[in-house]
């Protein structure tokens, strides 16, 4: 839209923000007698190309999670084969059912929250490595994303070995 006809507050706002229009326009207001025009095709195919790698890098994480959730639950299921003779002692011997599942969802959880640790660290190493060598940008250092990996890591590992631990004790010891 043409910025003499914008309200004030709209043309402040429009202004401060770097759309490639604004920016063409303060260009053409920095260097006189030139003329900076946008080449929409330019910008809108590179915000299409952006929009398909998120989604792309979206569809990936999915499938991530998705694969980790099944290592777990094949994992925590050998694990509870290999430990039944363990878990039908404490429960024949007076334990809780549910003390059962408690102790074997810790163990699942202590492991998930360590794990999501350890991958948030390589990603993070990762990213930035391949942000400088193939893309040749500085990627920041976030360590705040680190609590949020260790948190899905845990919720992955306790929610993908629910099933198989309640399963394995629903029979009789």
């Amino acid at each position: 839209r043409d910025p003499k006809a914008m309200a004030a507050q709209e043309y402040e706002a429009w202004y401060c923000t770097a759309y490639p229009s604004s920016v063409a326009f303060q260009l053409s207001q920095a260097v006189p007698g030139s003329s900076a025009r946008v080449v929409y095709g330019i910008t809108g195919a590179t915000a299409d190309v952006l929009g398909r790698l998120r989604g792309v890098l979206v569809a990936l994480a999915v499938v991530s999670l998705v694969g980790a959730a099944v290592g777990v639950t094949a994992a925590m299921t050998a694990t509870v084969l290999e430990r039944r003779l363990e878990a039908g002692l404490m429960v024949a011997i007076g334990a809780p059912r549910w003390h059962v599942v408690l102790f074997f969802l810790s163990e699942a959880a202590l492991l998930g929250l360590l794990g999501g640790l350890a991958g948030g660290g390589l990603g993070l190493l990762g990213g930035r490595l391949l942000g400088s060598g193939a893309l040749g940008i500085a990627v920041p250092w976030l360590p705040q994303i680190l609590p949020f990996a260790a948190l899905l890591g845990l919720a992955v590992a306790v929610c993908a070995s629910f099933a198989p631990v309640v399963r394995a004790l629903e029979r009789y010891p």
